[in-house]
């Protein structure tokens, strides 16, 4: 094959130098490049309520929350989620997240097949990862995986009302919190998910 596509890093020490030399921002999802289009203004909203609600709940504890480039690295994916919770010592020499804690994403029409199933699927394989988060944009749902290791896993939940409990860190974060300022339906039919 010729042309951009040949030129594409297939592995993850090959993205790293491509992305260097990029002026537009990229993930690395199954050995593929994908754009980060800019957020609409609701995303950036929730985003905004979701990081000053977790911000607020987890106060000068050992936790802290980082919203805008932090990014989350396995073998051979490199993300860079909406939010991110994260404890312990604070690395400020590199924008990945070692042992994300919670991961929250924020989806979007063009985003949705990615957050609910191949970024779910590296997410939840991250062994220090308790909670991932999907907050839809377009109705007041958010989808919530919670680790259960007396579950063998994950239990996944579709909360459209009250709080979602986060523990570890052991903080709520209420749907009042993420769609403040916004307007979306409530509660649509059943079969939506």
């Amino acid at each position: 094959m010729h042309g951009p596509a040949a030129n594409l890093p297939t592995t993850l020490a090959e993205f790293h130098a491509w992305h260097a030399r990029q002026a537009e921002v990229f993930e690395f999802l199954d050995g593929m490049p994908t754009s980060m289009a800019p957020g609409s203004k609701a995303h950036t909203l929730i985003k905004g309520n979701v990081f000053a609600a977790l911000r607020r709940a987890l106060g000068n504890g050992p936790c802290r929350v980082l919203v805008d480039g932090a990014s989350v690295e396995t073998e051979a994916s490199y993300l860079i989620p909406d939010v991110v919770v994260e404890c312990g010592a604070l690395d400020l020499a590199t924008p990945s997240v070692a042992e994300p804690l919670v991961v929250v994403e924020i989806a979007s029409p063009g985003s949705e097949k990615d957050d609910l199933a191949r970024k779910e699927r590296i997410y939840l394989g991250l062994p220090s990862l308790q909670h991932y988060l999907v907050v839809h944009q377009d109705r007041r749902a958010v989808v919530h995986h919670q680790r259960r290791d007396d579950l063998g896993g994950f239990l996944t939940t579709i909360v459209q009302q009250g709080a979602i409990a986060l523990d570890p860190p052991g903080v709520r974060l209420t749907l009042d919190d993420i769609y403040e300022g916004l307007s979306v339906n409530e509660q649509r039919g059943s079969g939506d998910g």
